[in-house]
């Protein structure tokens, strides 16, 4: 460490001798690159023991992700399970960190961290194929895709909007009676969705017999949460008209630049969630 030291600041390098874990936390930092929005990207952590630069991990595991995303103040993260989904790392100095999940800060995890054989080259697989970097997405758990249950499942087909006519009446609802058809993009209920078509959102108020691939549309007129990270009940509508009746609960998360929906199962064929 001395030897690495003589580089960087005399008064960084004062302090990493002299100071223990919890003192040099205001040099502690990471942040994320190359990102489509804020809460993803390539972790780079601020290389503490030498030059104070930040630097890149070569893979991540879903715990490696929760703890970096932590640090940062989100609630849960997990990977971008391709890759190299926002470019090659930045002068990687860690294979990989070994987190438990259960850290407050990435620093916890270093203990545990290998660091890669030759100075800034990520290590190559057992198959000889060297990683360009694992990305992370960070965000409430329900934000973040997945089955319905760890992260969100996508309602995509696009008979779901209420401008669509015509075709079958399916119906929402995890075991459909025989004369009935199942949505084929339904995961079951109480699991989190995100509506992948039209604006993003639950119909918002009653859509006309017949629309959005079926026979009653199921909407909801309530105020949605206006701030980012905010959950709140939601009220979700199977009548026909704006009565909301017969009715059940739901949730409804604000994930930043989309919503997510925690949807039952419709009461009885046919109903459908649409889109607005």
């Amino acid at each position: 460490m001395k030897a690495r030291c003589l580089i960087a600041l005399f008064l960084f390098c004062k302090g990493a001798y002299t100071v223990d874990h919890v003192t040099i936390n205001k040099y502690e930092d990471i942040k994320l690159f190359r990102g489509t929005l804020d809460n993803e990207g390539l972790v780079m952590i601020r290389d503490t023991d030498y030059d104070f630069q930040f630097k890149g991990i070569c893979t991540m595991t879903n715990n490696d992700a929760k703890v970096a995303c932590k640090t940062l103040g989100y609630t849960d993260g997990k990977i971008n399970p391709t890759d190299g989904a926002y470019g090659s790392t930045f002068y990687p100095i860690y294979q990989y960190l070994g987190c438990t999940g259960t850290e407050d800060s990435i620093y916890d995890c270093l203990d545990n961290a290998e660091p890669v054989t030759e100075e800034y080259i990520c290590d190559a697989d057992a198959q000889g194929n060297i990683p360009k970097g694992t990305g992370v997405i960070c965000g409430a758990s329900e934000c973040l895709p997945g089955d319905g249950i760890d992260g969100y499942a996508v309602l995509s087909v696009n008979n779901r909007l209420t401008t669509k006519t015509g075709g079958v009446f399916y119906c929402d609802i995890t075991t459909a009676p025989n004369w009935a058809s199942k949505s084929l993009d339904w995961k079951g209920g109480d699991k989190w969705y995100r509506f992948g078509t039209g604006t993003g959102k639950l119909a918002r108020s009653v859509p006309r017999t017949g629309r959005c691939g079926t026979n009653i549309g199921a909407f909801s007129p309530f105020p949605l949460p206006t701030s980012a990270g905010e959950s709140k009940d939601l009220t979700v509508c199977y009548g026909k008209d704006n009565s909301c009746l017969p009715n059940k609960a739901g949730k409804v998360t604000n994930c930043g630049e989309f919503y997510v929906y925690q949807l039952p199962d419709v009461p009885y064929c046919s109903v459908r969630y649409c889109a607005a």
